[in-house]
């Protein structure tokens, strides 16, 4: 039978005092560390398991390791919120987890996340030994802490629901679709604002009728004659030109080269015979060279051989 979920997981709250600050005037590190572990004694008490039945029994936990992230500090007055709950757990060790939180006036705003490794001992051997059943069974493992829910002010509830006393909404529970339309018949009932257009403010150009524009005469082209003309009298004017030179066009462009055509199957295999016969012919030729060179180099021995013995 599953646990009731009130169970699984335990809330330990409190107020932040001039104790528990540092010389920033924020809430020291330390007491994140001191909170865990007193949320981790009360859930455990809460769920059946107190200090003394633990010393009956001769077992208990001990600390293997603790992770704290800091995300925003606390200050004095702040009321504080750890909820705590079990994690994953093997034959001696368990993992615990909390989450901080600042308790607003409609909100719970997270102040830093933690985990705790505990470890399951003996007291006299103060070795680790097996987690008993009955321990296991009094606690119930979750995937995440879950997150407390958020309380909705007077305010939102007339928008959101037609009983002020309806109870508090999840964070990411959804609206209704009848709240949605609601709302979007009000928008739509809301009178447009009408904005004059400003175009014809003071300095703004006036714009001429559209006849005026009509009536003016387009701009005629110059004879292509005259325009080599005026060209050619300029460029003598530059002394690019001479005076008896007659001005020639530019030679056009020639065309792109057709890009050439790809071997057929008979001409590959015919120019590769041609390279593999080269091949055999340059290796023919190194060897008749290396066997002239062997006969030349074995004659000097010899000649060599024969001018020693006869000086001795």
């Amino acid at each position: 039978m599953s646990m009731p979920l009130q169970m699984q997981y335990y809330d330990h709250t409190l107020v932040v005092e001039g104790q528990h600050l540092d010389r920033l005037k924020h809430v020291n590190n330390i007491e994140y560390l001191r909170w865990t572990q007193e949320a981790a004694m009360a859930h455990s008490e809460m769920n059946g398991w107190p200090p003394e039945r633990y010393d009956e029994l001769g077992q208990g936990w001990v600390v293997r390791s603790h992770y704290i992230d800091y995300l925003i500090p606390a200050v004095l007055d702040d009321k504080i919120l750890i909820r705590t709950c079990l994690g994953a757990r093997k034959k001696v060790t368990c993992l615990r987890k909390y989450r901080i939180y600042r308790c607003g006036e409609y909100e719970y705003e997270l102040l830093a996340l933690a985990e705790t490794l505990w470890a399951f001992i003996d007291y006299e051997t103060a070795r680790p030994v097996r987690i008993p059943d009955e321990i296991l069974s009094s606690f119930t493992p979750l995937a995440k802490v879950p997150d407390p829910v958020i309380v909705i002010p007077p305010t939102w509830k007339k928008k959101w629901s037609s009983n002020i006393d309806a109870p508090p909404r999840d964070v990411h529970q959804e609206p209704e679709e009848t709240d949605i339309e609601e709302e979007v018949e009000e928008e739509e009932n809301v009178a447009p604002i009408v904005v004059e257009s400003t175009e014809t403010a003071v300095g703004a150009p006036e714009e001429l009728p559209e006849e005026e524009f009509l009536d003016e005469p387009e701009p005629a082209e110059e004879p292509k004659e005259k325009q080599e003309e005026s060209l050619e009298d300029m460029l003598r004017e530059l002394g690019a030109l001479d005076e008896d030179e007659p001005l020639t066009p530019p030679p056009a462009p020639t065309p792109p080269s057709a890009p050439p055509e790809a071997p057929t199957l008979q001409e590959e295999i015919a120019e590769n015979e041609r390279h593999e016969q080269g091949i055999a012919e340059l290796e023919k030729e190194d060897s008749e060279l290396n066997e002239v060179l062997l006969e030349e180099a074995s004659a000097a021995a010899e000649k060599d051989a024969m001018s020693n013995d006869e000086s001795t």
